[in-house]
């Protein structure tokens, strides 16, 4: 039988040490780095502070930057769609865009091989390299703006298809599934 030891008081761990405190200046120069031009949005996600020196907790200051991205990035996709809805007579159904500064495109179209499901592909000059299917077009196109399709291109899949690229690209393609089969 072992011998019973009297039970150790729970120990405590030790006290988190309170995270640091960022002044005024810290605060902007901080969220110049992150957000640019956006820099004095984060006093709209801090709480209010008076007198002389101000100061706040160092992780308040990065939850209020990550929010005021994450809203001007939640903005700037609503303005996308609204761009290219009304390049395209108001819906999502054959919308072409561009990746801002690339080469890359997509096409909001019905999905041949899943009726009534919708699907954006991607292409470049070379041809289709991606698609993603989905229950509405809608769902499709917005799924393409947060992949950085922006920039409305209409004809561009047009423009593209009828060049020596595409025909090469679409050539390389074949052979390499007829090598695999």
């Amino acid at each position: 039988m072992t011998p019973l030891t009297p039970r150790q008081p729970a120990r405590r761990p030790p006290p988190v040490p309170p995270p640091p405190l960022l002044d005024l200046d810290a605060v902007i120069a901080t969220a110049e780095r992150f957000v640019g031009d956006s820099a004095l949005e984060v006093f709209d996600f801090l709480p209010a502070r008076d007198g002389d020196h101000p100061q706040w907790p160092e992780p308040d200051v990065y939850r209020a930057l990550a929010r005021v991205r994450r809203e001007g990035r939640e903005a700037r996709q609503r303005q996308a769609k609204q761009a290219l809805l009304a390049a395209n007579g108001g819906t999502a159904l054959g919308i072409e865009a561009q990746q801002a500064q690339s080469a890359r495109y997509v096409l909001i179209l019905a999905d041949a091989s899943r009726p009534g499901r919708y699907r954006y592909s991607a292409f470049d000059e070379q041809g289709f390299f991606t698609h993603s299917t989905h229950a509405t077009a809608e769902a499709a196109l917005e799924e393409a703006i947060r992949d950085g399709y922006t920039v409305p291109a209409p004809g561009a899949l047009e423009r593209l298809f009828a060049t020596a690229s595409w025909r090469c690209g679409r050539d390389a393609g074949r052979t390499a599934v007829h090598r695999a089969s």
